[in-house]
């Protein structure tokens, strides 16, 4: 959550304080940019405790889906159990086998986007946001990934 209102302030900054000169407007480009990243096991395990203890508080959650629920190929098993199941079943046991390197993290995540039906529900709202902050624990800002190459 408080990502995203960085870079609804990002924004607005930067349409607000124009740049003056070429080398301003590189470093706001840069601010605004992300570039992929890996996350670490602790920020895993960090982002995976809260989205257990959301997805926990939604009613509904805890029942376990009968077995052939989970041979589904539609994303987030959308037509054999609810996104919080899923999240219950499928995905929290994932996020702790990438955070005890059974398994590799993926690429990227876009979980927030996909798991959009959490959005009709005010309840579902909290766990919503814990998968926006494990979406971005995939990406940063192109200024950050070339701070960090300076270093």
């Amino acid at each position: 959550h408080a990502s995203r209102l960085e870079l609804a302030r990002r924004v607005v900054v930067f349409f607000c304080n124009w740049p003056r000169d070429d080398e301003d407007a590189q470093r706001e480009r840069e601010a605004l940019v992300t570039v992929p990243r890996v996350p670490t096991r602790d920020e895993l395990a960090a982002v995976a405790d809260r989205i257990e203890r959301e997805v926990n508080a939604v009613s509904g959650a805890a029942i376990w889906p009968l077995a052939p629920a989970f041979q589904s190929k539609e994303p987030l098993m959308r037509d054999t159990m609810t996104t919080p199941q899923w999240v219950r079943w499928v995905l929290l046991p994932r996020l702790r086998d990438m955070v005890t390197g059974a398994t590799k993290p993926p690429e990227q995540s876009h979980l927030c986007t996909l798991a959009r039906d959490l959005a009709k529900d005010e309840a579902t709202w909290p766990l919503l946001y814990a998968l926006g902050e494990l979406d971005d624990l995939f990406v940063t800002s192109l200024a950050d990934a070339l701070a960090k190459r300076r270093n």
